[in-house]
């Protein structure tokens, strides 16, 4: 390529880093894109020049024009390539063949005992542990050349010179000897084996029986447990008590306009049951602000939507719990819900679409000033308990 501004050259797998810095290498001429130009004579004496191989030094004999070089090297047999493997080995191109048949480690090889494919590299950690290479017996047997994954079967069923324990070793007999020495004692002693025998059997048979027992025991506590949990949900309904600590501070920020509501973690009213969460106003929502204490519930999405009955229907009772030592003396605050599922309380009622449906409830649930009429407020903490009736919830 030539610079007109400068009458310099370069060629072109250079010419990308000049026009970076639009400037000439040689002198620092500032140079315009569109005064670089393809040098066509130039080019053509370039491709006329007589030139040796990139690799003569290695002994490659070919000379030629330098237009044909790029055509020589792509099968020159002087080149300097690597493995194809990836080992790491750089060679020839005439050494090709060879490296990968015979000298590369990463080549492919087969075992010669299991036929398994395998990288040359890795033969003898593969002989180590191949299940068909023959190995000796180590009690030096009459047998050799034991492929290693029949050598357990060897040891405990052929081989002569091999310990073995007596089969009543699990019922007590200590005995161990060679086969024929087993077989043997095994003759000699079957009074005595039959005895240990009848042992065992007597051991098992009172395991047994305990274990009978305990399972009889279970069964019975797990029936047991599995009617009682069954009345408490069906006769006296689901509840949850959701306590408010650091009411004082929660009462100041509802009353500035700061955080009006807070939510309690939500919760469900029975196993496989609905998901709900309370919310309350302590300062009042709406109309009842700075007059009532208001408390509202929201159906919340949960696991088992598809299989409870829509729309929600069931009654709830909110109760502001008394928190007096004395209990005779308590006068719990309650307010009871029946819902009622027409169109319009869909948004209320309905199968929650979203993480929750709107909130519904009692605004007016007690006034603001009857919370001093008794220790609803202790220890900077107020309860609040929701219960849900479940008179007339299906089985699932």
């Amino acid at each position: 390529m030539l610079f007109e501004d400068c009458g310099h050259r370069c060629c072109s797998s250079c010419l990308p880093n000049v026009l970076r810095t639009s400037r000439c290498p040689v002198d620092n001429t500032h140079l315009k894109q569109d005064h670089i130009v393809l040098d066509k004579d130039f080019q053509l004496k370039m491709d006329n020049l007589a030139v040796r191989c990139s690799f003569a030094t290695g002994g490659c004999p070919w000379t030629g024009k330098f237009a044909h070089l790029g055509s020589h090297l792509t099968q020159c047999e002087h080149r300097i390539i690597k493995c194809p493997n990836e080992c790491g080995v750089e060679f020839e191109q005439r050494y090709l063949d060879k490296h990968v048949s015979e000298d590369c480690p990463k080549r492919p090889k087969k075992c010669t005992f299991c036929d398994a494919t395998l990288m040359a590299v890795n033969e003898l950690k593969h002989i180590a542990v191949c299940p068909k290479f023959p190995v000796i017996c180590p009690n030096g047997c009459k047998k050799h050349e034991i492929p290693r994954s029949q050598l357990t079967d060897h040891l405990t069923t052929e081989c002569s010179k091999q310990e073995l324990p007596c089969p009543f070793e699990p019922h007590g007999c200590h005995f161990r000897g060679r086969k024929k020495k087993i077989e043997a004692h095994v003759m000699e002693t079957s009074l005595e084996h039959l005895t240990m025998l009848n042992a065992s059997m007597q051991q098992i048979t009172l395991l047994m029986q305990a274990q009978t027992r305990s399972f009889t025991e279970l069964k019975l506590a797990l029936a047991q447990q599995a009617r009682r949990i069954g009345a408490l949900e069906r006769c006296f309904g689901s509840w949850f008590i959701w306590k408010i600590d650091n009411y004082t501070e929660k009462f100041n920020l509802a009353k500035s306009g700061k955080q009006t509501t807070i939510f309690s973690p939500a919760f469900y009213t029975h196993r496989c049951g609905y998901r709900m969460a309370l919310s309350v106003c302590l300062y009042g929502s709406g109309e009842c602000r700075g007059k009532f204490l208001s408390v509202f519930i929201c159906l919340c999405r949960g696991e088992h939507d598809s299989l409870l009955p829509w729309p929600f229907t069931h009654q709830l009772t909110f109760t502001l719990l008394d928190q007096q030592a004395n209990v005779s003396q308590r006068k719990t605050v309650e307010y009871t819900i029946k819902p009622n599922p027409t169109a319009e309380q869909g948004i209320f009622l309905g199968r929650p679409s979203s993480e929750r449906n709107a909130c519904f409830g009692a605004p007016r649930f007690i006034k603001l000033d009857a919370l001093k009429s008794s220790e609803y407020i202790a220890d900077d903490s107020m309860f609040i308990k929701v219960a849900m009736s479940m008179d007339e919830m299906p089985a699932i």
